[in-house]
Parts: structure tokens; C-alpha cells; sequence
């Protein structure tokens, strides 16, 4: 690997906490440890939540501005092109990309990656909308997807060249939880050492589909009556979802702490994840939680099986059947031995497969193969 330092331009959609902006932000300290140059910059702003830093990198946020291209925009990304010269450009989102190829056509050589964390063909849905993003990814240099799933299907959406595009993993840091942090959580929430916690990591929109979740925690409750079901994140729907909770009296079994940072804290206090999304990339909360050493409980869709080892690190359903999705929740919550050894089993496998130092060193390989 060559010693050259490089500047990258890391564009994400805000500076927060979530999806695709985590694996860009772990990617980003990565970098800077190794000492490249970062510039961690927002498209927008992120609506009032807490604007995610990086130290010792350059943090901006771009200015708000209308249309479906703003002009605003469009002029401080040449300044900031101007001024630190970026030798790559990664888009983390799609409406990124279409900022870094308009910069791209006018005449800025900066080498353009676009990080690829969903299956593609489930959002592009009209022939205009093709064929525009077909254009975008045309100019890009580089298309690096997060698993095999997804990059078979966007190869295969767009016909594109295989030589153009490749996997590279998430890479996921090792945090160690908070133990004061785990008290403070558990008496203000009213969580015992004899609960069963299971916990769902997720913006509340649509594709998680928190609905089908609901629907199932009203059977398990039920059942059991020594289970919580915590509910991380937030969304334009989660006032929605939280009154279905207290509509079907679930209210002192659901815990909805809004979006957090401390996942970590959160994972050590649950005993399993679960997971009901209608698509999906590779979840990289399946990741954080194995490294917790707690199994998910996951429908197969996208590419959760590249994370997720049936058996190993978690338990998958076939389908959206909310009897199947509830027996296999039960496996876990009836057989203390089992979750446990899940639990063990999960820590090694990612540890393994999702290192952030060798997932930051093949980043640094393809930045400067496309230079």
C-alpha cells in the first residue's frame, strides 16, 4: 500500500448518527487515524437532532437552498473543492451523488466513490428515475457496495462494469458499554435484571416496518410477562407507531427513548435484537449488536443473511409470518443457555469478518487503485 496521504471529501446526507452516516463516520476516524485529511461534510441540515463532529477533521454543513439541485449549495462545494483539493469524493446517499457529479461536470478532477448500502432496484421505481441515476453512476469512478447481495443487484439493475464496482464490508468499532451509564438507563426506564429485553435499532419509517412489529409484541406479551421491547430511533412515523402502543395498552412493556448515540449501553442491557424491515442492505446493527454478544432475530430479505448466520449470530425467518417470527423469538427468550452461547458465538464471528482496521486499509487500497 502506497504512503501517500490523501484528502477525501465525505459527503453524507446530515452529520448524524444513523445508517448510512455511521459506517461513513467510523470510516472517517479510521482514515484520520492513519493520516489522511477528511473533509466530513452534510448535504443538510438534520432537523434540530444533535450534529455529529469528527475530531480533527474539517466539519461542514452545506447551506439550505431549494430545488432539486440548489445553487447555494452547489457554490460552496466548489469553494471547498477550491480550497482543500480533495484527491476522492465519496457520495453516502443517493441524493449526495447528484451534488459530486455536478461538481464532477464542471471540470473538478477529484475521483468520485459512491458507497452502496441498499438493495437499489427496491427505490428506483420508474423508468425516468432509472435512467437518471443510471447517468449519475456513470460518472462515478468506483461503486463499492456493502455485501454480495447488494452488488449483484445493482450490477445487474444497471448493467454495470463488473470491473467498476466490488464488496467491501462494514468495518465496526469496538465500544465497550458504559456500566454507570446501563444503571442510570435501567432505573430511569424501569428495567429489571429479571427482564427480558429485546431491542429494535431503526429510523421509524416504512421499510422497518415497526407496524408488523407491534403486531407481534401484542401476542408475546401475552404469553410472557418478563419481556421488554425497547425501541431505538426516530422518524416522521414514530408519534404514529407509539400511539398503536399505548392504543393496544402495551405502554409498561415499550420503551421508546427516541434516537441515541450510546447504542452500546442500550445492546449490554438487551438479551436479543429484532429485526422486521421489508428491505434492506447489509444492517450494519446486526454487526453492533453481535459485537455486544446479542443474537437478532431477522426476516430474510436484502442482504441480512450476509450478516446474519442462521443458527450462529441469530435466528432468521423465512417470511413476514408473525407466528414464525414469534416461535423463533422464543427460542431465545425460553432456552437461557442458548441465547448465551448465540451470544458468544455472535462476538467471534463478527470480530472476524467486520474489523474496521482491514475495512479501512481495503478503502485506502480502492481509493488509490482509481488514482
Amino acid at each position: 500500500m502506497s504512503d501517500k496521504k490523501l484528502t477525501i471529501l465525505m459527503l453524507v446526507t446530515r452529520r448524524q448518527y444513523r445508517g448510512a452516516e455511521i459506517s461513513a463516520y467510523n470510516l472517517s476516524k479510521a482514515l484520520l487515524e492513519k493520516g489522511h485529511k477528511v473533509i466530513w461534510i452534510g448535504l443538510y441540515s438534520n432537523f434540530g437532532h444533535d450534529i455529529v463532529s469528527i475530531e480533527d477533521a474539517e466539519n461542514i454543513d452545506l447551506p439550505d437552498g431549494s430545488g432539486w439541485l440548489s445553487l447555494k449549495k452547489i457554490q460552496k462545494l466548489r469553494a471547498i473543492f477550491e480550497e482543500y483539493k480533495p484527491d476522492i469524493c465519496q457520495a453516502n446517499g443517493s441524493d449526495t451523488l447528484r451534488y459530486l457529479v455536478a461538481l464532477k461536470m464542471f471540470g473538478y478532477k477529484a475521483k468520485l466513490v459512491y458507497r452502496n448500502i441498499s438493495i437499489i432496484s427496491k427505490w428506483i421505481n420508474t423508468k425516468p428515475k432509472y435512467y437518471l441515476f443510471r447517468f449519475l453512476f456513470s460518472k462515478t469512478d468506483k461503486v463499492v457496495s456493502v455485501g454480495k447481495e447488494s452488488l449483484q443487484d445493482f450490477n445487474q439493475f444497471f448493467k454495470f462494469p463488473e470491473s467498476k464496482a466490488q464488496v467491501i464490508r462494514r468495518g465496526i468499532p469496538i465500544i465497550q458499554p458504559n456500566l454507570s451509564e446501563i444503571e442510570v438507563i435501567k432505573k430511569k426506564y424501569s428495567i429489571s435484571n429479571e427482564d427480558f429485553v429485546f431491542i429494535h435499532i431503526g429510523h421509524f419509517s416504512a421499510e422497518k416496518n415497526h407496524e408488523f412489529l407491534i403486531k407481534v409484541w401484542q401476542k408475546l406479551i401475552q404469553k410472557h410477562n418478563t419481556i421488554k421491547l425497547v425501541l431505538l430511533g426516530d422518524g416522521s412515523l414514530r408519534e404514529g407507531i407509539l400511539e398503536k402502543v399505548k392504543q393496544n395498552n402495551l405502554l409498561d412493556s415499550v420503551v421508546a427513548p427516541g434516537l441515541q448515540t450510546n447504542i452500546a449501553d442500550w445492546l449490554s442491557i438487551s438479551k436479543t435484537m429484532l429485526m422486521c424491515s421489508t428491505v434492506e442492505g447489509v444492517p450494519g446493527v446486526v454487526v453492533e449488536a453481535s459485537f455486544q454478544g446479542v443474537p437478532t432475530v431477522a426476516v430474510d430479505v436484502g442482504g441480512v443473511k450476509e450478516v446474519l448466520i442462521d443458527g450462529a449470530n441469530g435466528l432468521l425467518v423465512p417470511s413476514h409470518d408473525e407466528n414464525l417470527f414469534i416461535q423463533q423469538c422464543e427460542k431465545l427468550l425460553l432456552n437461557k443457555e442458548y441465547q448465551l452461547q448465540m451470544g458468544t458465538t455472535a462476538k467471534t464471528i463478527v470480530r472476524e469478518r467486520f474489523d474496521l482496521d482491514e475495512n479501512t486499509n481495503q478503502f485506502i487500497g480502492m481509493y488509490q487503485s482509481i488514482l
